[in-house]
């Protein structure tokens, strides 16, 4: 197999874990992962802003990324 077919091949890879990441992301956020609620300040009357939830980022969401980077540095170090 010519060196330049096993890049294509590993650029095709990374192209497929980035669309898998959009999927995991948009699942993710679609769970409404976080929610800003806000307060009022009794000394001073002002709105007070706050992160009220905050679920984890799902170790997947992680995960794919470290493949799709593994994918791309691999290309770059079968080119260099």
């Amino acid at each position: 197999m010519p060196a330049i077919d096993l890049l294509r091949v590993t650029i095709e890879r990374a192209e497929r874990h980035i669309h898998d990441l959009n999927i995991a992301h948009n699942l993710f956020f679609a769970s409404n992962p976080h929610e800003v609620a806000t307060k009022i300040d009794p000394n001073t009357g002002e709105h007070i802003f706050y992160l009220a939830k905050a679920d984890d980022v799902p170790l997947t969401l992680a995960a794919i990324v470290g493949d799709v980077l593994h994918n791309l540095r691999s290309t770059l170090d079968n080119l260099a």
